[in-house]
């Protein structure tokens, strides 16, 4: 199950952002998921604040 959420945030985040994903491939194994998604979450509420102006 995880191995399947780790394919399906990658996808995401290299469709999201090319410079961020490949920066992302240099961390450790064991960060990457919670790193990727810490950065999915932040862009998606940049994404809202900026929509409601």
């Amino acid at each position: 199950m995880a191995d399947l959420l780790d394919t399906e945030l990658d996808a995401i985040l290299e469709g999201t952002s090319r410079s961020f994903y490949l920066s992302l491939k240099e961390l450790p194994s064991g960060v990457r998921s919670q790193v990727g998604l810490l950065y999915l979450l932040a862009r998606t509420s940049d994404t809202i604040a900026d929509s409601e102006r």
